[in-house]
């Protein structure tokens, strides 16, 4: 922060924002590092949620190498048992825009057709985006 006040030909006119979900302790810590003055808290409510009683929670435990698997069998499945809203809660951003990608690739949710081993191969080290992944695995 103090560097970037140096770099900064009009420090008093910065303006810092922390956007969080959540505000946990180590958050609350990292505000008054980073927020110095005029702190504006927006959408923070004391307010009771309830969870919906049509919503239901699955969990199962799974080697790491079938998760990917497994996870779109259960949506299969569900979407079988005629369910019309599903949310799949996951850790990072890239395993988000993983998933996306590869269901917006497949046709009409998990349409049955059969594909032909197209295996995506790269050297070790290599790096390949999450979207061409994606593309490379589920071309035609």
């Amino acid at each position: 922060m103090e560097l970037l006040e140096r770099k900064c030909h009009h420090a008093s006119d910065m303006k810092r924002v922390l956007v969080s979900a959540t505000i946990t302790e180590g958050v609350e810590r990292l505000s008054h590092f980073a927020l110095r003055r005029n702190i504006v808290r927006i959408g923070e409510t004391q307010d009771t949620f309830s969870v919906p009683t049509t919503l239901k929670q699955h969990y199962v435990m799974v080697p790491v190498k079938h998760r990917l698997s497994v996870l779109l069998s259960f949506l299969r499945s569900q979407l079988d048992a005629g369910a019309n809203k599903i949310i799949v809660f996951v850790s990072t951003a890239d395993s988000t825009e993983f998933l996306y990608l590869l269901a917006s690739r497949l046709q009409s949710p998990f349409h049955r057709r059969s594909y032909e081993g197209k295996v995506v191969t790269r050297s070790r080290g290599a790096s390949m985006s999450t979207k061409k992944m994606v593309e490379a695995a589920t071309a035609t």
